[in-house]
Parts: structure tokens; sequence; C-alpha cells
């Protein structure tokens, strides 16, 4: 197989990312029921659903293990940090698309919703941002 280096690292970053998926598809198989403020999930898959689901993932996970030998993919070792401050930043762009600015794009929004809901995001996206700086600066 002839990869040129581009074309390797897009195949490793996705090969990467879909383990991780993986990963947290088992851990949905794995937990009962997960609350939190806004979500509660529960897991509604039978015996057999949840047997089926982690075979495939091994099978998946044993075809990514071959071939990431045979393309000589070494693991990548990270570190919570950079994976919180990676979380931090989406977490960051999530609650900006929550300000009044941004809700325009689905309608016009009404003065009331942008005095009150504003200042709430904004005191979220300060926290965050506090937060992302002292990732960077630690």
């Amino acid at each position: 197989m002839k990869l040129t280096g581009a074309q390797l690292n897009h195949l490793r970053a996705t090969l990467l990312i879909s383990e991780e998926r993986m990963d947290k598809i088992i851990g949905l198989c794995k937990t009962n029921e997960k609350k939190g403020i806004l979500y509660c999930i529960k897991n509604n898959l039978s015996e057999q659903e949840n047997k089926q689901v982690k075979n495939g993932i091994i099978g998946m996970k044993m075809v990514i293990k071959q071939l990431a030998k045979d393309l000589n993919l070494e693991r990548q070792e990270n570190n919570t940090r950079r994976i919180i401050g990676s979380f931090l930043s989406l977490l960051w762009e999530d609650l900006y698309s929550a300000t009044s600015k941004e809700l325009n794009c689905y309608g016009t929004v009404d003065e009331s919703t942008r005095i009150e809901l504003d200042p709430i995001i904004s005191r979220l996206i300060k926290t965050c941002d506090k937060m992302i700086r002292d990732f960077r600066n630690a």
C-alpha cells in the first residue's frame, strides 16, 4: 500500500478518532444510567445487543490494530492537560454559538432575550476562557 505523508497522517487521525469513539461506545454499553443536568442516558440494549456491539467493536479494533502494524503506526501518547485543553476550546465555541448574535441565524432574537441571555452566556464563556488561559500558562 502506497500512501503520501499527508494521506498517512489523515488515515492515522481517522483511525485514532474511530478508536476513541469505539471506546465511548463500549463505555455506553457498560453504563446502566448516566445523568447530567440536561440529559439522561439509559442503557436500553438487551444483553444480546450489548454482546453484538461489544463483539463488533472488538472485531473493528483487531482490524485497526493490524492496519496500524502494517503501516508502522505507533501509539500516540497524549496527556490529560492537552485533551482537556482541546475540549475547553470546543466548549468555548459551543457556548459562543448560544449568544444572541449567533441565535439570530435561527430568527430575530427578542431584545429581552438578548438582555437576559447574553450576560449568562458571557459569564460561562469568561469562565471557560479563564480555564483555557490557565491551562496554557501552567
